[in-house]
């Protein structure tokens, strides 16, 4: 899993004051055998 780089925090406040819910932190997707 990549680190999170140093925007991370200030991206999801800005968009949890915008009423954005943040929901998996962080977001895990698979493509066939692939993780993303």
């Amino acid at each position: 899993m990549p680190a999170k780089d140093i925007y991370h925090d200030m991206v999801v406040n800005a968009l949890e004051k915008e009423g954005w819910v943040i929901t998996d932190d962080p977001l895990k997707l698979k493509w066939g055998l692939r993780e993303l």
